[in-house]
C-alpha cells in the first residue's frame, strides 16, 4: 500500500543585517531570539507536520521577539493543526493561532511604543494532502516537473497593484513599495489585516516545496530557484539557495526551508 513521506531542512542567516529577524518552525524546531544556523537542521522521513517561516520587523530586537514568538506559539497549536478534519477546520486552527500571535505582538508593541509585526507562511504536510497559508510577503513554491509554481499570495503594496493591473510583474519586482506590507502579524489595522490566504494540493511524488522570507525570494531568478531546489538533498538544497541568494545581492536576512515528497510502499 502506498503512503506519502516527507523530509526538510532549514537554514536561517542573518546575512548581511546586523541580527536575524527570521524564525522558521521546522515541525516542532525552532531558533532562539535572534539566533541563525551555522549548518541546516534537518528532520527525517515523516507523514505529518508543520513547517513555517517567519519574518519580524520592528527594529531594535522586536522583528526578532516578533519571529520567536509566532514560531513559539505555533509550537502549542501544532497538536491542533495536525487534528484537523479539513481545509475549513485549518482555516479556523490558523485564524485562532494568528488571533492569539497578534494580541501578543499588538501587546509588546504597546510596551515599547513601536510597531512590531511579522511575516508568515506556513505548510501542514498530512498524508496526501498539503494546506498553505501567508500573511505578509513570505513565499512557498512547489517545484514539480520542473515547474516552479507559487502557492502562496504576497500581501505588499506593490503585489495589490499588480494584481488590480496598475504594476506589471516585473514593475512589481523592483517597485519599492514590495516592501510595504498590507498584511501581517501584529497589524493593528483591523480584521481584514490578518485574513491569510489559503491553499490546499494534492502531493504527488517527487514534489519539492520550498518555504522562504523575501530575503531569498527577492534576490534569486526563477531558473536559478528551480536549478537549486531539484539538485540534492533538502539540507544541501537550502544551503545552495541563501548562498546564491547573498551572491544575488541579498542584504536581507535569509531563510529557506526545502521539502522533498517521498512515495513508499507497504
Amino acid at each position: 500500500m502506498p503512503a506519502y513521506f516527507w523530509t526538510c531542512a532549514g537554514l536561517s542567516r542573518k546575512g548581511e543585517r546586523p541580527d536575524n529577524e527570521d524564525n522558521y518552525f521546522l515541525d516542532g524546531t525552532y531558533l532562539p531570539e535572534g539566533g541563525e544556523d551555522t549548518a541546516p537542521r534537518a528532520v527525517g522521513l515523516r507523514s505529518r507536520g508543520v513547517l513555517a517561516v517567519f519574518d519580524g520587523m520592528g527594529g531594535e530586537q522586536a522583528g526578532e521577539y516578533a519571529s520567536y514568538t509566532a514560531a513559539d506559539l505555533l509550537r502549542k497549536q501544532k497538536s491542533e493543526l495536525l487534528g484537523v478534519r479539513d481545509q475549513e477546520a485549518f482555516r479556523d486552527a490558523v485564524q485562532r493561532y494568528v488571533r492569539e500571535v497578534n494580541g501578543q505582538l499588538r501587546r509588546r508593541s504597546g510596551e515599547l511604543q513601536a510597531t512590531i509585526g511579522a511575516a508568515m507562511a506556513m505548510l501542514l504536510l498530512r498524508g496526501r494532502e498539503a494546506m498553505i497559508c501567508n500573511l505578509g510577503d513570505c513565499r512557498i513554491y512547489c517545484l514539480r516537473g520542473g515547474k516552479l509554481s507559487l502557492l502562496t499570495r504576497d500581501h505588499t503594496l506593490a503585489a495589490f497593484l499588480q494584481r488590480r493591473g496598475d504594476l506589471t510583474p516585473e514593475e512589481a519586482r523592483t517597485d519599492p513599495r514590495r516592501h510595504a506590507l498590507m498584511r501581517h502579524l501584529g497589524s493593528d489595522q483591523g480584521e481584514n489585516a490578518l485574513q491569510p490566504f489559503f491553499r490546499r494540493m494534492e502531493l504527488e511524488p517527487g514534489d519539492r516545496f520550498l518555504l522562504c522570507s523575501d530575503g531569498v525570494s527577492g534576490s534569486l531568478e526563477e531558473k536559478e530557484m528551480i536549478r537549486l531546489l531539484g539538485k540534492g538533498a533538502p539540507a544541501a538544497a537550502a544551503e545552495a539557495l541563501t548562498d546564491a541568494a547573498i551572491r544575488g545581492g541579498s542584504r536581507d536576512n535569509l531563510t529557506a526551508l526545502c521539502v522533498q515528497i517521498r512515495l513508499r510502499l507497504f
